[in-house]
């Protein structure tokens, strides 16, 4: 970037941020937390335009309600999971401009957080076994799929399904019965998939690897496929051009993902990053600290 623009913003939960959401414009963003205490925002949303008002979506109440993914939706409403206090989660489409417009679904009882995807007019939720479609704007239950009871991360695009274990990376159709095996000898700790391909964090934040979804590795570089890597959250830009990922230290990095060169690079937080996002034209990026806070950054494309 030839000028850094860092926004920097921080929530009375001091909790790391799950997870990141950009609106089309990067002038808001939604920032999903854990429960702390009663009382203590779990979803806050924050305005360039309004710097110092957030708003927060969600509160903490008997050791619930935190929220483990989020995203905006075109017409500027907020979808996220939430936890109630029996242990199950929630799907949550709400209306920010219209406090009465909000619908939800109730999850059935997963032994791992589920996870969110966003794909075109649908959601979806991946627990523990199964995956749930849901139709928005009307939240209607279109389909699910079962799955062998997971423990680790799960990611689909709508296709198809991978998962990871400790046998390593395993992936599947929705309605295939016989998986297969992609990564052997490799036990990751994180999964994303973008339009291409397939991306993973190896145990204890070592190394960001990355696959075509037919299977083949891309080819190594200075940081991807890399185990000497230190990763503890990354994002890929939406042209799958650029990646950035944060380490334990609160560095963030930007590089090109078919050389592995630094693009740009800072210190944003003064813990480990938990979450990074972009915007969806990629002109705007989000960071988040295991303290709570977050950064906004404007990206050139130089």
């Amino acid at each position: 970037m030839k000028k850094e623009t860092i926004l920097r913003y921080q929530s009375v939960s001091r909790t790391p941020a799950n997870a990141l959401a950009l609106d089309d414009t990067g002038q808001e963003f939604a920032m999903a937390q854990d429960y702390r205490k009663a009382g203590n925002p779990t979803l806050t949303v924050f305005s360039q335009k309004m710097p110092d008002k957030s708003r927060e979506i969600v509160q903490g109440e008997q050791r619930a309600n935190s929220v483990s993914s989020v995203y905006f939706l075109e017409n500027k409403a907020l979808v996220y999971l939430v936890n109630n206090p029996d242990d199950t989660w929630k799907l949550v489409i709400d209306q920010l401009d219209n406090d009465k417009d909000l619908k939800s679904a109730d999850l059935p009882f997963s032994t791992i957080p589920p996870h969110l995807f966003k794909r075109n007019q649908q959601l979806w939720v991946i627990l523990s076994n199964e995956v749930r479609i849901y139709k928005v704007p009307a939240l209607q239950l279109a389909n699910t799929y079962s799955l062998p009871n997971q423990t680790r991360p799960v990611v689909t695009d709508g296709h198809q399904i991978w998962w990871a274990n400790e046998q390593g990376l395993w992936a599947s159709s929705l309605t295939a019965t016989k998986p297969t095996h992609v990564a052997t000898d490799l036990i990751l700790s994180q999964l994303q998939v973008s339009a291409n391909f397939i991306w993973g964090v190896g145990e204890f934040g070592q190394g960001l690897f990355g696959w075509q979804k037919t299977g083949q590795p891309l080819p190594a570089n200075a940081v991807l496929n890399n185990p000497e890597t230190t990763v503890t959250a990354f994002a890929v830009s939406p042209d799958e051009e650029r990646i950035a990922f944060g380490n334990t230290s609160g560095y963030v990095v930007l590089v090109e993902r078919e050389t592995g060169a630094q693009r740009w690079g800072n210190r944003l937080h003064k813990g480990h990053i938990s979450a990074i996002t972009f915007s969806s034209d990629g002109n705007w990026m989000a960071t988040g600290g295991s303290t709570g806070d977050a950064a906004l950054l404007k990206l050139d494309h130089d």
